[in-house]
């Protein structure tokens, strides 16, 4: 294969790897930090280099806005960040099995400068959990809940309720429902395929995920994409990423848009509401269907596009015929973004440096090195020549 040209300088800081806690509550709380972490770079969890490898002081990272450890809410724009260590990673509980009255849990509000023209995109991370119900394993020890703001910024908060802003979007899924529909599964109507199963999902199991995590962040130095990607072996729990879209035909892709893959839920992110596949070991282990994509409309609100390559009798190129019989060389596709929403119809941009490809889980290109790109999944990426943990 002629290996793709990547269009943007990266950075990374990648290898982040975490050995078994323990418990699934251990888990969630070290990634969730890790992650606030990478967003922010700190510099804390590892060294920052450029795509040759060589160290670099990261341009354009996340500020922490405001935050709340579950004991202390702060102020708006004190800029003081409450997410210092696991003690401070709280998820909240509901009281009642219909209830969403909760008790105090920790949450955080970061501010990025570059991704969109406003110069005040905000994301706020709410967590909260059922560990006094024990009505599903699915939800417990948390479920953050995402939302953004182009350009109001949130304001409010205190340690038993959320932030809130005028023009928020809700990303993923959350508890948003009364009504349990499902002790075994779906407690509360909603599923969430983002991080409330992070420290859940075990490859090809049903239990509780007590071991570990590998985290990898890559972030464009013009500040256009922030790329979160956890893996555990083969599988990939999930890839979290803030991006703004190339060669758009829409006035859409003036904004930036959020978007998820979730190895083992393909819920709708445009709605509260997911919709549970159950326990598959194919979509635990392929993450087959990349398809978890918030749109931000210029207009306010949201739609959904999905993940897409070019594709025959209903496979994607890749994943049908993985090995070119004439090279003998595995393929790679450009992955556009396709929208069925009234408004919105038809092809989007496509997803700058981000390719389908079918080599093994790990592998990284060109053969024989230096390692400039790598898959996770069934993604590849630009790579820092080093060698990728899963």
């Amino acid at each position: 294969m002629t290996l793709p040209t990547i269009e943007k300088t990266w950075q990374f800081n990648v290898n982040r790897n975490i050995g078994a806690l323990g418990t699934n509550l251990a888990v969630n709380k070290q990634l969730l930090l890790d992650m606030k972490n990478m967003l922010i770079a700190t510099g804390s969890l590892g060294t920052w280099t450029n795509a040759s490898g060589a160290t670099i002081t990261p341009a354009n990272p996340w500020t922490v806005r405001y935050s709340c450890n579950g004991t202390t809410a702060g102020s708006v724009g004190d800029g003081v960040d409450r997410w210092q260590s696991t003690s401070d990673m709280n998820p909240g509980q509901m009281t009642g099995v219909t209830s969403l009255t909760t008790t105090a849990r920790s949450w955080i509000v970061l501010k990025n400068t570059t991704l969109d023209s406003g110069g005040n995109f905000q994301v706020l991370f709410d967590w909260m959990s059922d560990t006094n119900q024990g009505v599903s394993q699915w939800f417990d020890y948390g479920s953050c809940t995402i939302y953004v703001s182009r350009t109001a910024g949130f304001t409010g908060g205190t340690t038993t309720t959320r932030p809130s802003a005028t023009d928020e979007v809700f990303c993923g899924s959350g508890f948003t429902a009364t009504t349990q529909v499902n002790t075994n599964f779906v407690a509360y109507g909603t599923y969430c395929p983002i991080f409330g199963d992070f420290g859940s999902i075990t490859p090809g199991g049903t239990g509780l995920f007590t071991g570990g995590y590998t985290l990898h962040c890559l972030t464009a130095a013009d500040g256009t994409s922030y790329r979160l990607i956890v893996s555990r072996g083969s599988a990939v729990s999930f890839i979290l990423a803030f991006e703004k879209l190339s060669n758009g035909n829409s006035s859409a892709w003036a904004t930036p848009n959020f978007i998820i893959h979730a190895s083992a839920q393909m819920g709708d992110p445009t709605t509260n509401s997911g919709t549970s596949i159950g326990n598959s070991d194919a979509l635990y282990t392929a993450c087959k269907q990349p398809y978890m994509v918030t749109a931000l409309a210029p207009g306010g609100g949201k739609y959904k596009c999905y993940l897409s390559t070019e594709a025959l009798e209903g496979q994607f190129m890749p994943q049908k015929f993985g090995l070119n019989a004439i090279s003998n060389q595995y393929l790679l596709a450009q992955i556009d973004l396709m929208s069925l929403d009234t408004g919105f119809l038809g092809r989007q941009g496509y997803v700058t440096d981000l390719w389908m490809g079918t080599t093994p889980p790990g592998s990284t290109m060109p053969p024989g090195g230096p390692n400039n790109y790598a898959q996770f999944g069934s993604f590849v990426v630009p790579w820092n020549t080093t060698n990728p943990l899963t």
